[in-house]
């Protein structure tokens, strides 16, 4: 299941990666003065939050009911995804950051606290949006109950 989430992170970074790979200079350039309104536009752009949405809905009341482990998939999404991404995937990959905040809730308290130190120094070096910040908050709240 957890699979799942990883291949939409996979291929959407795949599929920028193609997508700016196969623009030629001016295209690059037109780009900048639309300020990326055709990548912006485009189906697997917009689509990728809510399919990951959509699945994580899913997975959450699975591992609810069932009492599985999320802590690697909650470990991919708030930090190893972020080792592949390129520039235009990683934010993304910060707004998608978000929807796992209530997996939070199912992992152990050991958990908590290696992932909020990661986590804390992940975003010392890119604190990202201002939902960063508050996940940041929430875990070391979470660290520290």
């Amino acid at each position: 299941m957890f699979d799942d989430i990883k291949g939409m992170y996979m291929r959407y970074n795949n599929w920028v990666q193609d997508f700016q790979g196969e623009s030629n200079i001016s295209q690059k350039l037109m780009r900048l003065f639309s300020h990326n309104r055709e990548f912006n536009a485009r189906p697997e752009h917009r689509g990728f939050y809510f399919e990951v949405e959509e699945r994580a809905k899913e997975i959450y009341e699975w591992a609810k009911q069932e009492n599985e482990d999320v802590y690697e998939l909650i470990h991919y999404v708030y930090i190893d995804c972020y080792g592949v991404a390129v520039k235009s995937t990683a934010f993304m990959y910060l707004a998608a950051e978000q929807i796992f905040v209530p997996f939070l809730e199912l992992l152990t308290k050991e958990e908590i606290i290696r992932l909020e130190a990661e986590y804390r120094q992940r975003r010392r070096k890119d604190p990202g949006l201002p939902i960063q910040t508050k996940i940041k908050k929430y875990l070391k709240q979470l660290a520290s109950s």
